[in-house]
């Protein structure tokens, strides 16, 4: 352990204490423990309130007088905020690399070609974009219809989104951010997380980097689904993989059971 949290106090300014006596409960990374007096005297002070998050070891946490006259003289006392202890790293603070910034965009770029008359939209085909460039184009109000792809098999990537904004500014609509928000999947909600939590948290990154795992696979008879994938080519100008009808089953589960889609950040 190098830092913890204060859950509560259980003594107050001017309060007498004696050995023995709960002064507050500490927060480990594992548990909730009492931290009890080995002396008695006054409680002058109180330097952090409840909740405190993050305090190292051996920062004081209150001032604690002989005589019930001293209280007074520190009733104007400040503590000086905790700083993060220069211990070491977490092991999944050690393995995460740093983000590397993002390229600037070369001057000879063409922008993105816009041609909504023969778009695949227009035209009643599936438009092929990546999750990030769907996110982005929904968030900024764009019209994948009107973004040339330059990705694979004109696949619209964020580089295509980029280029749009970059060539003809747009706002978001009111509709567009409120689909946004409100679209299955894509709203979120932040959960905050205990001292416990944000331990399982990084020793399972350390597991999953340091340590072999052997992977479990089944054989599915997927007849049916090639079937289907067989009739729908037959009509489609772009060729369905089986990628493609795992990745709607992922999305159906993930509609069915909202907590799978959950991430650590």
């Amino acid at each position: 352990m190098f830092q913890g949290n204060i859950g509560a106090w259980k003594k107050n300014v001017g309060d007498k204490i004696q050995p023995g006596d709960v002064l507050c409960s500490i927060e480990t990374d594992k548990a909730t423990v009492d931290f009890e007096m080995q002396e008695e005297g006054y409680i002058a002070q109180i330097l952090f309130p409840a909740g405190t998050k993050d305090i190292p070891l051996g920062t004081p946490l209150a001032i604690v007088v002989d005589n019930k006259e001293d209280v007074a003289a520190f009733k104007d006392y400040k503590a000086v905020a905790p700083t993060a202890p220069a211990a070491p790293a977490t092991p999944a603070a050690q393995a995460a690399p740093a983000a590397p910034a993002a390229p600037a965009a070369p001057a000879s770029k063409p922008a993105p070609q816009v041609s909504p008359a023969s778009s695949p939209a227009s035209t009643g085909d599936r438009v092929f974009v990546s999750p990030l460039a769907k996110n982005a184009a929904n968030a900024a109000g764009i019209n994948l219809a009107s973004v040339q792809g330059t990705g694979p098999n004109g696949r619209i990537v964020k580089a295509d989104i980029d280029d749009a904004l970059a060539s003809k500014p747009h706002k978001p609509t009111a509709s567009a951010t409120a689909a946004f928000d409100s679209a299955p999947g894509i709203g979120y909600t932040d959960i905050p997380n205990s001292q416990i939590r944000k331990v399982i948290a990084d020793r399972l990154t350390f597991s999953k980097q340091n340590i072999p795992h052997y992977y479990v696979t089944i054989q599915c008879q997927v007849d049916n689904l090639m079937k289907m994938r067989a009739k729908l080519n037959a009509h489609s100008k772009s060729k369905l993989s089986v990628n493609d009808f795992v990745i709607k089953a992922a999305s159906l589960a993930a509609l069915k059971v909202p907590a799978t889609n959950s991430s650590w950040q």
